[in-house]
């Protein structure tokens, strides 16, 4: 089965086109690897947070959380934990923003909130970037909002921006920043704990796949000496606002499938029963905390932007396509290829058949699902109809062992199913 193979599930978000181009290829296609099929979820929330326990955020620790940007969800469960933590005592909050492109978010922090400080926010340039990266999205002014009410509310809560302000910085450079200003705010801020909220490559001590001597900022925080617990978040499938790509086209709403568990079955996601975990995994976390299903969140400057009508309409908008998204070809292609995984071919066989329009690959692969299920005629059929639609590696195909059962068929050799 040609798409049905293991995907590395960490994730960058593509940037806007750097000075080195040859980094645009690699960085598209690292996002592509964050994404693998899943089964709809049996949750939907996490279970409720309200302390961190103390390995996981000792006195005056340093913790970082890694995430996918540009869904509801998982900035909404940051600003628990950071609320859990500030009932223990001061907290830092680092964010991967830059701090030279957002120079209204500190009196936004110390104002009063309300829509017209929103409006305010959202007016510095870099959320109005036409690149509207998923970092960019509502709910992380959501998520500011959140730390400013706590604020007000007697919690010693301190944002410091980390991220480059180059928009043309190379990755080397990006990542040199945000390790230095993190460096800086660990030590202009030793009597408090520290949260460090960012993308899950920056965040995961082991390399990416494609780029294994690069060193992200996790790695680079440990080789300053730096103690800290890391964790990733842990989500089911769902939709998220993202650019998979470097041209502005390419930002949009997307389907992402589910989180690749730490432990368990690999490919098999099972609800966490508690809102987080240490559990060490190979992919440079030391745990996960659980953030349930997923949803687009839109740009910052769509929903809070203009007026609250606008909002709204812009809101209604992101529903219209995020239900086309989970129902496209796309969402039905990663759902079947995760039951493959986990070895429910009937399952994957009807997720296929829930595909309108079928390419040839997706037939082949819809062939493999029922020929696993021991639908030996069905097989045949998609095989035949695979061939009519653009399929056209025969040689992998007569050595692919989801079709072994196929080989003794009198309709077997697999030329012989052309139409």
């Amino acid at each position: 089965m040609p798409g049905a193979s293991a995907r590395a599930l960490r994730y960058r978000e593509p940037q806007r086109p750097r000075a080195k181009p040859m980094h645009k290829p690699l960085l598209s296609l690292l996002f592509m690897m964050a994404c693998a099929g899943a089964r709809p979820s049996p949750w939907v929330s996490p279970p409720p947070l309200a302390t961190l326990a103390p390995e996981v955020m000792p006195p005056r620790g340093l913790l970082l959380l890694g995430e996918v940007h540009g869904t509801k969800e998982i900035p909404r469960r940051v600003g628990e934990i950071v609320a859990a933590a500030c009932r223990a005592g001061p907290v830092v909050l680092a964010l991967e923003l830059p701090p030279g492109r957002t120079p209204s978010l500190q009196a936004f922090l110390r104002g009063a909130g309300g829509a017209a400080a929103r409006r305010q926010l959202v007016a510095d340039p870099w959320w109005r970037d036409p690149f509207q990266d998923g970092r960019r999205s509502a709910a992380m002014v959501d998520l500011l909002e959140t730390v400013r009410a706590l604020r007000a509310g007697g919690c010693h809560v301190s944002v410091v921006p980390i991220d480059t302000d180059d928009v043309h910085a190379s990755a080397e450079d990006r990542e040199s920043t945000l390790t230095a200003n993190a460096l800086a705010a660990r030590r202009g801020h030793p009597d408090a704990a520290m949260i460090v909220y960012a993308g899950n490559l920056h965040t995961g001590r082991a390399p990416a796949p494609l780029l294994p001597a690069f060193q992200w900022m996790a790695t680079r925080l440990a080789r300053a000496g730096l103690r800290f617990v890391t964790l990733d978040a842990r989500w089911e499938e769902g939709t998220l606002w993202a650019c998979r790509g470097a041209t502005v086209e390419l930002c949009k709403v997307w389907f992402l499938s589910a989180a690749r568990p730490t432990g368990g079955v690999p490919g098999r996601a099972s609800p966490p029963r508690a809102p987080f975990a240490l559990e060490p995994s190979g992919d440079g976390f030391d745990g996960w905390y659980a953030v349930g299903s997923l949803s687009a969140s839109p740009p910052a400057v769509a929903r809070y932007g203009a007026d609250e009508a606008a909002g709204a309409s812009a809101e209604a908008a992101l529903a219209r396509e995020i239900a086309a998204v989970l129902t496209s070809a796309a969402a039905w292609r990663e759902r079947a290829r995760r039951a493959y995984r986990e070895g429910d071919f009937d399952r994957c066989a009807a997720l296929f058949s829930r595909i309108a329009m079928p390419h040839g690959n997706d037939a082949y692969d819809h062939a493999c699902c029922l020929a696993r299920a021991g639908r030996t005629d069905e097989a045949l059929a998609r095989l035949r109809y695979a061939l009519a639609h653009g399929f056209t590696n025969l040689a992998h195909a007569e050595s692919d062992p989801d079709l072994a059962s196929l080989r003794y068929h009198p309709r077997w050799p697999l030329t012989a199913q052309r139409p």
